[in-house]
């Protein structure tokens, strides 16, 4: 969803930085977080995080260690005032009040922020088709913003991290290490083939397997 009509800009926390939810998604997740976040900084666009929360079409990619980033504009959640005084809108009232009802129709959008978020796949898509350089490169860590994060597309508060979950993100700083993985880890199945963007692997996803 990049268009809704009370739209904030949110980028899917691919290296848990936030600390919010599910924990961080595949080695390579991390890169394409800073890649989206420098290129909306270069446009002046105010961002912040969200979580892999699986409610997506990422889901499944991240669970089969396939690298995976992008942009959400908000669901049924509600706008806070801060973010009202971030992007505009409407504090109080959904991120898109026409979420899954009948309706969400081609009148139920913000051009504004199908506009950005136009930007953001195009630079994305025309980037990676032909370097995929940058997601091999370590991430810096930042420190966690004061501002409450988005908790994904439900809104919930996220839970605790569990002590038998941590592990190590791609980016290199303190994780939780999602169930799938960890079962993969535990089984010792034989390592992912080269590309694939799992944990450890040590290189860029290929063409082909990157989900954006």
């Amino acid at each position: 969803m990049i268009a809704s009509p009370n739209a904030a800009q949110f980028v899917f926390d691919g290296d848990d930085s936030d600390g919010v939810g599910e924990g961080p998604g595949p080695e390579g997740s991390a890169q394409i977080e800073r890649d989206i976040t420098a290129f909306l900084d270069r446009q002046g666009k105010p961002h912040e995080g969200t979580d892999f929360d699986g409610r997506s079409d990422y889901g499944p990619f991240v669970e089969a260690g396939i690298p995976a980033g992008g942009t959400f504009t908000g669901a049924e959640g509600l706008k806070t005032k801060e973010q009202a005084k971030r992007y505009g809108g409407t504090a109080g009232e959904a991120y898109d009040p026409c979420y899954h009802s009948a309706c969400d129709d081609l009148k139920n959008i913000s051009m504004k922020a199908f506009d950005t978020n136009i930007d953001v796949i195009a630079h994305a898509v025309g980037t990676y088709a032909h370097d995929l350089s940058s997601l091999g490169k370590p991430v810096k860590q930042k420190a966690a913003p004061e501002v409450q994060r988005h908790q994904g597309e439900d809104h919930g508060p996220g839970p605790p991290p569990r002590p038998d979950r941590v592990g190590r993100t791609g980016a290199g700083r303190p994780g939780r290490v999602r169930p799938a993985l960890r079962r993969r880890q535990t089984e010792q199945l034989p390592p992912s083939r080269p590309g694939r963007g799992a944990q450890g692997c040590g290189l860029p996803p290929r063409p082909g397997r990157l989900s954006v």
